[in-house]
Formats: structure tokens, C-alpha cells, sequence
């Protein structure tokens, strides 16, 4: 049974690959309609969010040159990008099998959560301290950060966007939020006087970090109200659940074509776009006949 709902019956045809019928499979009772302004305006905010805190640090570049040498424009930068690399590929190796342990909402939930923390966090020590070691290994807390904030939105928006007809939508709200992070740094900077002289003190670095962390602080509650209140993103995550879970039950992992899902055959739910609005398959053969389990 499926969330209580429906059952699926599976078979096999006898060479080892395994057959699905889904006969009455079905998920949340939802149409597929255009993302709301509100979805995309908050997918927006957080993708800007994402970007803020490390866009800040690298405004902050005229400051550090005076305080530290011209070296530290290198340091930095390399500081705030190079967990970019390792933490898309932990992303890509490990979050499947943490979404399957503790399920994709408190996944995505905690993975924001400490995105958003350790930006705030970082951000607000590293006027706390002098010294450009102290000012790099925060920074590459806020690289990391950044790149697990990006990376949960890239994913959010790609599998909530199945469950709209605004496919390209919701991640060109990401991408746009990401990019314009740098204009409210340049809005903060022009508010607090600071960035624009070498003659900035660390007080007037220490001012201009905490507003970021205010605003930063601010973008976080809405992600919390995209996590708790898009009925489009419940949706996604319990149909990434039950797909999760089939693939597990049934153990449909292809390796070269030994075994696996034939094409025509059916797929196990959610690794299909073609529902309707009561949850079935729309496009089910008409011809296959259902075995009972």
C-alpha cells in the first residue's frame, strides 16, 4: 500500500527484470498547475539567501587588502569557492541515502537549517578576530554553507517543479535570487558607509556584517515557510519518499541491462512526470494485465 491509498502489484517476466503493474498507485490528490507567485517569489529569496553571506565577504575585499595585503583577495576567493567541488559531490553520493533514512522533508529541513546557521554564525565572528587565518577558515564556512544552501534549492526546485506546470520556473527564481544577492550587498554597503575606503575600521566591518546577518536571518524564516506551508513542496517530498521506498522494495537498480525496469513496463511512482490530478499513470498501457501480489 502507498500512504494507504492504493497498491501496487509486481512480477517477473522470467530473465530477471521485474515488471510493475500499477493498479490503483496513488499519491496526494493534486492537480498540476503553474507554481504560485508566492512559491516563486520564496524560492527567489532563498536562492538569494544562499549567496549573501559569502557576496558579502567578498564586497568586503577592499577592506581586507588594507588590513592584510593584496594576497588576500586570492585567499579568499579560494577560501569561499573550493568547498563548492566537494560538497556538490557529497551532495550527489550521499543525500539519497539520507533522504532514505530519515525522510526527505527533515533531510532538505536540517540541511537549510545548517545552511543558514553556519552563515549567519560565521559571518558575525569574523570581525570578532584579527588575523587573515581566522578570516579564511571562516570564510570557507560560508563557502560551504553557500554551496549546501545552493545545492538543496537546485534540487527542490527541480523535483517540486513536477508537481506544477512551471518547470523551468521555480529554479530561475534560484538562479536570479543567487545573482542578485550582489545588489542588496551594494544597497547594505551604500546604508552603513562601508566597503567604498581603505580607511573602513573593523567597527564599520562588524556594522555592516550584522545587518547581512539580520537580513540573512530574515531569508531563513522564509524558507522555513516554504518548507512548512507550499502544499506543492509536501507533495514532492512524499512522492520522493514513496519512489525512494519502491526502488528499495523492488530493487530496481539498473547495471548495464542485466536486471532493472523494461521500458514500457511501468515505473515506480515519482520516477514518472505523467500523473494526472487523481495520482495515476496517464499513460499506462493498455494491454498490461495485473498480477496479484
Amino acid at each position: 500500500p502507498i500512504n494507504g491509498t492504493g497498491s501496487s502489484h509486481s512480477h517477473s517476466n522470467g530473465n530477471g527484470n521485474v515488471n510493475i503493474s500499477n493498479n490503483n498507485v496513488a499519491t496526494s490528490r493534486t492537480t498540476r498547475h503553474a507554481a504560485s507567485k508566492l512559491e516563486v517569489l520564496l524560492f527567489f529569496f532563498c536562492g538569494l539567501g544562499s549567496s549573501l553571506c559569502y557576496i558579502a565577504t567578498l564586497s568586503s575585499l577592499v577592506y581586507f587588502k588594507a588590513q592584510y595585503g593584496n594576497e588576500s583577495y586570492i585567499y579568499l576567493n579560494l577560501a569561499i569557492y573550493l568547498p563548492l567541488l566537494p560538497v556538490s559531490i557529497a551532495q550527489a553520493r550521499y543525500d539519497q541515502d539520507v533522504d532514505r533514512i530519515v525522510g526527505s522533508f527533515n533531510a532538505y529541513l536540517c540541511r537549510g537549517v545548517v545552511g543558514f546557521a553556519l552563515s549567519v554564525v560565521a559571518l558575525m565572528l569574523i570581525p570578532q578576530r584579527y588575523g587573515l587565518g581566522w578570516v579564511c577558515t571562516l570564510s570557507a564556512l560560508i563557502g560551504t554553507s553557500g554551496a549546501i544552501l545552493q545545492g538543496i534549492l537546485y534540487q527542490m526546485s527541480s523535483f517540486v517543479s513536477t508537481c506544477s506546470t512551471s518547470s523551468g520556473h521555480l529554479k530561475a527564481a534560484v538562479a536570479a535570487g543567487i545573482q542578485a544577492s550582489a545588489l542588496l550587498c551594494l544597497a547594505v554597503s551604500i546604508l552603513t558607509g562601508f566597503g567604498s575606503s581603505a580607511s573602513d575600521t573593523q567597527h564599520d566591518l562588524r556594522r555592516f556584517n550584522y545587518v547581512i546577518c539580520i537580513v540573512e536571518t530574515l531569508i531563513s524564516g522564509l524558507f522555513f515557510v516554504l518548507m512548512g506551508h507550499s502544499r506543492r513542496v509536501h507533495t514532492a517530498m512524499l512522492r520522493r519518499d514513496s519512489s525512494l521506498s519502491l526502488v528499495d522494495q523492488f530493487g530496481l537498480v539498473t547495471d548495464g541491462g542485466d536486471g532493472g525496469i523494461n521500458e514500457g513496463d511501468g515505473a515506480p511512482l515519482l520516477l514518472t512526470e505523467d500523473l494526472n490530478e487523481e495520482g495515476f499513470y496517464e499513460n499506462e498501457r493498455s494491454n498490461q494485465a495485473d498480477v496479484p501480489s
